[in-house]
């Protein structure tokens, strides 16, 4: 009778369908359409983003391609790309016919894996807005991708005990899970320091933040007394970073936070600009900049703190414009010494 096909055992591979169709044209359609897929999308991607590539910071650009360009850095606007044939390799692997042994189909996701990473942690393509966060979870990710395959590879090639193979699985998982609950974390933590700004620019411009926001600012003002804050100190002229109210050390991956902000600032201007030439006094109008535009919050995020240490609570939106009228800073000169600054401003 023939070969049948796999996921319909009535359908006789080569002849025609209970509609008289034949098979071939249908089996052409869905090459053709396979073929777009994991070939058209990367192509098209990658031609739109080469297209405008000088034109990516623009608004406009990032309108309508940021969501296959904004998250990665300007040397890297075609990276969607590899992620999308990446995607493509696993499925291919993942969907190989039965009778191609499941050793070999491991074998070949641990090879894309193990491509992947070698590439990420070649290139670090993410952007540098949140430091080296991106890139951590996408080379995290990818461990464990790796590492998964391996292990059930271990476990079907019957090369260890079956206890041993067992307890492998079990460790990678405990591993997965783990890192899923730290990108929830991450992912509120995100959420937690958007609205704490958002209660600042509301006590700013006179419109009241409801319980929810008021919770997530006491929580988030607890967190950064551990955490490393970015300072101009005046009479010095220099950046410093320091450790947070409660003394702990700074880690290096808040100094490579502000090492990056500061790196894409510099690039921006040599390479987007096209500025051969850079005055050290730009430099220094720079690092003032970056504190003299945010002095006004910054004031009113510290004693919003201060008194919320001091009392529990924070003040109405009136009784806080009462103690402290508005005032616009002028210049440089008005951002104070010492105020902590998001290292996210440089970049």
């Amino acid at each position: 009778a023939g070969p049948r096909l796999l996921l319909e055992p009535s359908l006789v591979c080569g002849q025609s369908g209970q509609s008289g169709q034949p098979q071939e044209a249908l089996a052409a359609a869905a090459w053709a359409g396979l073929i777009f897929w994991c070939l058209g999308l990367p192509l098209a991607s990658l031609s739109l983003c080469a297209w405008k590539r000088h034109e990516l910071d623009h608004f406009h650009s990032q309108v309508s391609l940021g969501i296959i360009s904004a998250e990665y850095e300007s040397a890297y606007f075609f990276w969607e790309s590899p992620l999308l044939f990446r995607r493509f390799a696993v499925l291919l692997a993942v969907g190989l016919t039965h009778a191609v042994p499941l050793q070999v189909r491991l074998v070949l996701l641990l090879a894309v894996g193990n491509v992947s990473l070698w590439m990420h942690h070649s290139c670090e393509p993410y952007a540098n807005r949140s430091g080296i966060l991106l890139d951590n979870l996408e080379a995290n990710s990818l461990r464990i991708f790796c590492a998964f395959t391996a292990a059930l590879l271990l476990g079907t090639s019957q090369v260890v005990h079956p206890y041993v193979a067992t307890a492998v699985v079990l460790a990678v998982l405990i591993w997965h899970l783990d890192y899923l609950v730290r990108l929830v974390i991450q992912v509120l933590k995100f959420a937690r320091r958007a609205v704490a700004e958002q209660v600042v620019e509301g006590y700013l411009i006179g419109r009241p933040a409801d319980f929810l926001a008021k919770l997530c600012f006491h929580g988030e003002t607890y967190s950064r007394r551990y955490q490393a804050c970015v300072v101009y100190d005046i009479g010095a002229e220099a950046i410093e970073i320091q450790p947070g109210l409660e003394g702990r050390e700074v880690t290096e991956q808040e100094q490579l936070f502000v090492a990056h902000g500061l790196a894409d600032s510099f690039e921006a201007i040599i390479s987007e600009c096209k500025v051969d030439r850079l005055s050290v006094a730009y430099i220094e109008f720079l690092s003032r900049q970056v504190f003299a535009s945010s002095a006004t919050r910054l004031r009113c995020e510290r004693r919003l703190s201060v008194q919320r240490r001091s009392t529990g609570s924070l003040p109405s939106v009136e009784e806080f414009n009462r103690q402290h009228p508005a005032g616009k800073p002028s210049g440089a000169a008005a951002a104070p010494s010492g105020a902590p600054a998001a290292a996210a401003a440089f970049s």
